[in-house]
């Protein structure tokens, strides 16, 4: 199964998959050193993203999690599908793998549903962790001198003049073709705390862009 995800996936996705397993206790050091082998494999160069982040960063991930409320709501949906459509389609596979005869050891489905069932587990428990941290964005507290969560801010290309703008939400809300950035990417980073006149320099793509902020809006 960590064979066909590492086959399939990007180098971000495979990240965020090493990390799910990573925090869970019952995964031992040699499955997460089989696994981190197997995508270097893959990704000669790849690099673990929770050994780069800074203390800062780590104690706004632990604090809290800021979303909207469509956000909020897109979490628990998520949730309840993976809990009362996933697992029980996982769990009634299994109940019929295990009626075949022979060893268990040696059924191939069953231990591959063994291995599917512990990722979606993970991912569940980590989703459930989100869920208990999450903290509904109040729109009325937005505040608008400098950049903050829930802003839009509206900006002008120096060297081309062309305008643009981000919007500023949780994870959950994330969109980058609508301009919607997570408050954790690193462009969000980069335009938190400034305020209107404030010229940045940000990488986008393959662009190196010099930006001037002119305005900050609430994003409904």
């Amino acid at each position: 199964v960590l064979k066909n995800i590492i086959e399939q996936g990007d180098e971000p996705f495979l990240g965020r998959i090493y990390d799910l397993f990573s925090s869970v206790s019952y995964v031992d050091e040699f499955k997460l050193e089989k696994f981190l082998s197997l995508i270097k494999e893959k990704y000669a160069d790849f690099k673990l993203e929770s050994s780069s982040q800074s203390e800062e960063d780590w104690e706004i991930d632990v604090e809290k999690l800021i979303v909207s409320k469509e956000g909020y709501e897109k979490m628990k949906t998520e949730l309840n599908r993976m809990v009362n459509e996933e697992m029980v389609n996982l769990s009634k596979d299994l109940a019929k793998a295990c009626n075949v005869s022979g060893d268990l050891k040696e059924n191939v489905e069953y231990n591959a549903l063994i291995e599917k069932q512990t990722i979606l587990k993970m991912t569940i428990n980590k989703l459930e962790d989100e869920v208990k941290k999450a903290v509904i964005l109040d729109v009325n507290n937005i505040s608008l001198d400098t950049v903050d969560i829930g802003a839009k801010v509206i900006f002008e290309d120096i060297n081309t003049g062309e305008k643009n703008y981000f919007i500023l939400l949780g994870p959950w809300d994330a969109d980058f073709e609508k301009g919607i950035l997570s408050y954790r990417s690193p462009i969000a980073k980069e335009l938190l705390g400034k305020r209107i006149g404030d010229e940045i320099n940000l990488t986008i793509g393959d662009d190196e862009r010099r930006l001037k902020l002119s305005t900050i809006e609430k994003y409904c």
